[in-house]
Parts: C-alpha cells; sequence; structure tokens
C-alpha cells in the first residue's frame, strides 16, 4: 500500500464531501459544526498551495453569519458559537483569513453570560460547559490590546476562580467532580480529555504561559497532576493505566479505557507529557512516555476498541495523537504506531459504506466534522503529512519546546 497517495484520494474525497454537504449541517461549532469543515477547507487550501479551496471556507463562514443573523444561538465551543468564534480567531491569527468586517466582540458579552451560567452549575466540561469558553477568551487575550481589552484576563481569572473553588481534595492533590451520567445522584471523576480532568490540566497548561494568570494556574497543575498520577493503575492488573470514569467513594469501577482522543491513556499520557517537559521533570517524562509507549502496544480491538476512523474515538485520531507524541519526543515508537494507525484508518475508510453498525463509521448526521467525520480525518491526515498541525491546539493537542 503507497500510503502517502491513498491520503491525498482521501484528502480530495473530504474536500469533495465537504464542498457539496455542508449546506446540510445545523450546528456550528468548531469540532461537531460548521466551523470544522471551514477549519479544514482553509488548512486543505494551504496544503495544496491552491486558494480555490478557500472559496468554499469563505462560504461557510457567510453561512454561519447568515444563521447567527437568523437566531442561531447556541452557544458552546463544540457545537455552537464559541466554536466559530475560536476559528475566526486561530484562522486570523495563522494568516489565513481577515478578520476586517467580522466584530467578535459583538458575541462576547453573551459566550461570557453562558460561562458564568455554567459556573454556576459546575459545569467544568471542555466541550460543552465552561472550559470551552475559557479556551476561546485565552485565544482573545493572547492578542489584546491590555488597555482596551482588559476585560479578557477579567473572564479569565473568574474561570480560574471557578476552578479554584470547585476543587475537591483528593490523594495529595484536588480533582473536580462531575454528576453521575445515570442520575442516580453519585459523583464521578472524570479522568478524559474531551470531558474531564485532562482538559482542565490542557488550558492550565496553557494558562500557565502568561504572567497575569501564572501562580494560580501552576499551583492548580501541581496539584491536579498529584492526585492523577496517584489514580494510575497496575499495568500488570489492567489494560491501561488509567480509567475513563473513577465513581467518587467507590472502587468498584472499570479500570479499563479506551484508546482514542476523547477518554483513555492517550489524552492523559500527552498531557502530562506537555507539564513534564514544561518544568523540567524527567522522572514525569519518563512515566509520560511509558503511558503513550503501552498505548502503542495496544493494537487488537479488544485493547483498543477501535471500529471506526474518526478523531474522537478511531484510527485517524489515535494516529493524529501518536504522531504528536512523535513530535514532542523524536521517539521512533510514536512514529511507527502513527504508520500503524493511518493503514488501519485507511482500510475503514475504503469499507466506510459497507459498514453502518457504528454511527461514526457510516458517517451519520456528524458526518463533515471534525470529531466524528470527515473535516476531522482529513485535519488529521495534514497534520500526519505536513507541519500544518496549529489546528491541533482546538483538541488540546500542542508541541511543546
Amino acid at each position: 500500500m503507497d500510503i502517502n497517495n491513498e491520503l491525498h484520494k482521501i484528502l480530495q474525497s473530504v474536500n469533495n464531501h465537504i464542498n457539496k454537504e455542508y449546506i446540510e449541517v445545523e450546528h456550528l461549532g468548531i469540532l461537531s459544526g460548521l466551523s470544522g469543515a471551514a477549519l479544514f477547507q482553509f488548512y486543505y487550501s494551504a496544503y495544496t498551495n491552491d486558494n480555490s479551496d478557500n472559496t468554499t471556507g469563505i462560504d461557510i463562514i457567510g453561512y454561519c453569519i447568515q444563521k447567527i443573523n437568523n437566531g442561531y444561538g447556541y452557544p458552546t465551543y463544540c457545537g455552537g458559537i464559541a466554536g466559530f468564534t475560536w476559528m475566526l480567531q486561530h484562522l486570523s491569527e495563522q494568516n489565513l483569513i481577515d478578520l476586517k468586517g467580522i466584530n467578535l466582540k459583538d458575541f462576547e458579552p453573551y459566550l461570557y453570560n453562558c460561562m458564568l451560567e455554567d459556573i454556576k452549575i459546575a459545569n467544568y466540561d471542555y466541550l460543552h460547559g465552561a472550559t470551552g469558553y475559557a479556551l476561546y477568551f485565552l485565544e482573545r487575550f493572547k492578542v489584546s490590546d491590555s488597555v482596551n481589552d482588559h476585560f479578557y484576563k477579567s473572564y479569565i481569572i473568574d474561570f480560574i476562580h471557578f476552578l479554584e473553588e470547585n476543587s475537591v481534595v483528593h490523594n495529595g492533590g484536588i480533582i473536580w467532580l462531575t454528576k453521575d451520567h445515570d442520575n442516580k445522584g453519585g459523583q464521578n471523576y472524570n479522568l478524559g480529555l474531551a470531558h474531564g480532568v485532562a482538559s482542565i490540566i490542557g488550558i492550565l497548561l496553557r494558562l500557565s504561559g502568561f504572567e497575569d494568570f501564572k501562580e494560580k494556574s501552576e499551583k492548580l497543575l501541581k496539584k491536579a497532576v498529584t492526585a492523577l498520577i496517584k489514580q494510575m493503575n497496575d499495568i500488570a492488573l489492567s489494560d491501561s493505566y488509567f480509567a475513563s470514569l473513577v465513581p467518587f467513594g467507590s472502587a468498584d469501577y472499570s479500570k479499563n479505557s479506551r484508546l482514542a482522543w476523547c477518554y483513555g491513556d492517550l489524552g492523559i499520557g500527552l498531557q502530562l507529557l506537555y507539564y513534564s517537559k514544561i518544568i523540567n521533570d524527567k522522572n514525569l517524562n519518563l512515566q509520560a512516555k511509558s503511558v503513550l509507549k503501552h498505548c502503542a502496544s495496544r493494537r487488537s480491538y479488544d485493547k483498543t476498541l477501535i471500529l471506526d476512523a474518526t478523531v474522537c474515538h478511531g484510527a485517524f485520531g489515535v494516529a493524529l495523537m501518536f504522531n504528536n507524541a512523535f513530535r514532542n519526543t523524536l521517539d521512533l515508537t510514536f512514529l511507527e504506531a502513527r504508520d500503524y494507525w493511518l493503514r488501519f484508518g485507511i482500510q475503514l475508510w475504503e469499507n466506510k459504506d459497507k459498514i453502518t453498525e457504528v454511527h461514526s463509521v457510516a458517517f451519520g448526521d456528524d458526518k463533515i466534522s471534525v470529531l466524528n467525520g470527515m473535516a476531522g480525518i482529513g485535519l488529521a491526515i495534514i497534520s500526519c503529512i505536513s507541519d500544518l498541525n496549529q489546528w491541533e491546539s482546538s483538541l488540546m493537542l500542542h508541541q511543546y519546546e
């Protein structure tokens, strides 16, 4: 199999599908909406050096604005307006669009109020809660005028204070709890990147890089990582180092987690790797690499639960994360794992119309999104075969020197 040739065919197919089908998409967000499709179009244009692909991206942005003018108001980062504004700011920073004529400040009082509402109910969720809004405001803070745009700093300080106030002392550190999904009244310690502590660590890592937020972020980071490390399984007795969810106060739970972006060792291991590099902790760095190398050894379905090609919990998402691990370590173990999952992703893509029992394989209602659809597959491929990887920050994936 000529991997590069097959990957280029997939990119062309993704481009064609988005051109034809974006008009059918309801939501605007970066990870499960139109903004992710636009993100792909601009990155694909940069990759091919063909500005004609920008046209669809520009059309999608115009369509999003039209929907907002017609009353669309869903706010979240994953599916709504916060993700749309994040995408616009990101593309502007990458010099892929000119924001002239679009005033992002028009959206921000509404998004700030939505963040406050989530803070009131202790919803720190990255995709659907306060952390997603904070991520957008951080993007704005990075390029803001400190005199005229001081409110971005205030917004982020409110978020950090929320994390402080809602943390729970546990295992010599701190954790954050979510309500049990089955509504039985219990609480869970969610370890994952999509909805749990790994994403909190991810945003705190970014906040700690700014002097205005450094002191408090570093304190929270140290305590959060301390508690997380103590949650590690004995790998001789489990398929994974970390569970997905830990019921608070209970020892009765599954220790295993899938191989994926959304949950499990890959997302956690990468955040620990980033943190180890920032604080120059060699022991933690070795520990994070051990977690990631164990991930690289997991291939069979019963060890991975991978049935689809998507970014959220599929083959191309796993390839993307191993590519990120390689960029951060230059360890060839991760390069080999990346190529394995790229090949597996190609096989799944070729059979996508034959497999119907798994929603995300068949590309249902979410078929051109980043998380569960074609835009994410295309962007993951671009990251793996080029240096155009800045978009990965939308998924809390980074590169640290």
